[in-house]
């Protein structure tokens, strides 16, 4: 009975993937079938949102207009009801094959109304120079910013808690209001208030020295940065977030002053990465699956023998092939994986 039953759920399955995929390819689609019952998908004015009657708000999901500025509305009106326009999900919608995103070619200033609380993707808009966002805005998030070339102008209001993850936008010169108490700029790259947590490193070069005054390398803080070669730590006692050096291609030598622990993924596709130098006196650090699909035989330099042989069972199931622990020039250790 149970394999019956098994099977005909596996027939289920089989048969409503099968529709999705026969109606998607032909871009033949009953949208409500993806978006639900109490939602309407309308375009006004050269922009298409989905609007929730339970919930109240629109997210705009395609802009299609030739405009070099556009002023996104705070609200919309539809069967004589308003619509908060609280979110945008462009290359989420772009990705599933709903949306073409014509404006990404032409617009050059994007305003944001104060009524949106997350934008979600900005990417590869190639000629966009500027992001204005109300000082005023409701938003705590302003999302992700890949692939911007010619953006060189992004203020970070008042109100915003979260930094933006922002990528290969090598123009970009931000700004933050004085306002703001939760996020701060220190050479373009932003931090939180206090210093302690570097959130995001904007100006990618080839040479960067984190702070003694910063204990936390956030989550993707440095990720896609393709010019760094080498990142020396002057702080104690710091955690290296998950991908936080993922896909730094170049990076090659990384000097870590106290190390507490280093995260999954912390330096993921480092290819190029060749030495690690720990100067941890007492313990070595913590470290997860950190060292995925990196080079084979990266350098790991320590202070003394009992550093060595904790780091040695803390390296196992980090991803390094073939390393080596070493003691000033003598490898004391070799970790074949």
């Amino acid at each position: 009975m149970f394999k019956k039953i098994l099977a005909l759920n596996i027939l289920v399955v089989i048969i409503i993937n099968t529709l999705f995929i026969t109606s998607s390819a032909g871009n033949d689609y009953d949208i409500h079938s993806i978006i639900g019952d109490k939602t309407d998908c309308i375009t006004q004015n050269g922009i298409t949102y989905i609007l929730d009657d339970f919930l109240n708000y629109a997210k705009i999901i395609d802009i299609n207009l030739s405009d070099r500025v556009i002023s996104l509305p705070e609200q919309i009106e539809h069967n004589k009801k308003v619509y908060p326009v609280k979110y945008m999900s462009l290359e989420e919608d772009s990705l599933r094959g709903f949306t073409t995103i014509k404006s990404k070619k032409t617009c050059e200033k994007l305003i944001f109304p104060k009524s949106l609380e997350n934008s979600g993707w900005l990417k590869n808009w190639s000629k966009l120079k500027e992001i204005f966002i109300p000082e005023n805005s409701e938003s705590e998030s302003i999302g992700a910013i890949y692939n911007c070339l010619n953006l060189e102008k992004l203020n970070i209001g008042k109100n915003i808690r979260y930094a933006p993850d922002i990528r290969n936008c090598p123009k970009l010169k931000l700004s933050i209001s004085k306002d703001n108490k939760w996020l701060k700029l220190i050479n373009n790259n932003i931090y939180s208030k206090n210093g302690k947590v570097l959130y995001k490193v904007v100006t990618d070069k080839t040479n960067f020295i984190v702070s003694n005054k910063v204990f936390k390398i956030d989550a993707n803080a440095f990720e896609g940065c393709k010019k760094l070669k080498n990142v020396k730590f002057l702080s104690n006692h710091v955690k290296i977030g998950y991908r936080a050096f993922a896909k730094c291609t170049n990076l090659k030598s990384v000097i870590l002053n106290d190390v507490k622990t280093i995260d999954t993924r912390a330096f993921y596709n480092c290819k190029k990465l060749s030495k690690i130098t720990i100067n941890n006196k007492k313990k070595a650090p913590y470290i997860l699956k950190a060292f995925q699909n990196t080079k084979k035989g990266i350098k790991f330099v320590v202070k003394n023998k009992k550093v060595a042989k904790q780091l040695k069972k803390r390296l196992k199931n980090s991803g390094v092939k073939n390393a080596k622990i070493l003691i000033g020039k003598k490898v004391f250790y070799k970790i074949n994986g």
